[in-house]
C-alpha cells in the first residue's frame, strides 16, 4: 500500500512469501483478488476498504476461513503506525499440525516487516 492506494497486484514484490496477486477489480468492498503465499492459492474479498484509515479482507484456502485486518493511524511526525490482526476457523486448525496461533503471530510479524521494509524504502 503506498499513500492511498491498495496495491494488491504489487505485493509479491515487497512481500517474499507471496509470489502472486492479481485483484479483480477496483480496491472496492466486495471486489475479489487471488494470491499465492508458501504455495497455497488463497481467494479473498475485500471486505473493508477505508484508505488511509482500516484495510479488511476475507480468505479462503485448504477448507480454512481467515478474516485479516489492517489498521493505519498517523502519528503527530506524519508518520503511520500500522496493527493486524487475523483469526482464522476451520477444520484443519483444530489439528493443530496445520497452522499454529505460534504461526499465525510469526506470519503478521513477517508482513508488518516487509511493509515496514517497502515504507521505508
Amino acid at each position: 500500500m503506498k499513500g492511498q492506494d491498495i496495491e494488491i497486484d504489487e505485493w509479491p514484490k515487497w512481500q517474499p512469501n507471496i509470489t502472486a496477486a492479481k485483484i479483480a477489480g477496483p480496491p472496492n468492498q466486495g471486489t475479489e483478488f487471488e494470491w499465492t503465499t508458501g504455495g497455497t492459492k488463497i481467494k479473498s474479498r475485500l471486505a473493508l476498504v477505508k484508505p488511509g484509515e482500516k484495510l479488511a479482507w476475507t480468505g479462503k484456502a485448504l477448507h480454512t476461513t481467515a478474516i485479516h485486518v489492517w489498521q493505519f493511524r498517523t502519528t503527530p511526525s506524519g508518520g503511520t503506525v500500522v496493527s493486524t490482526r487475523e483469526s482464522m476457523s476451520g477444520f484443519m486448525l483444530k489439528l493443530k499440525v496445520f497452522y499454529s496461533s505460534k504461526d499465525l503471530e510469526k506470519s503478521q510479524k513477517a508482513w508488518l516487516d516487509a511493509l515496514k521494509r517497502e515504507a521505508e524504502r
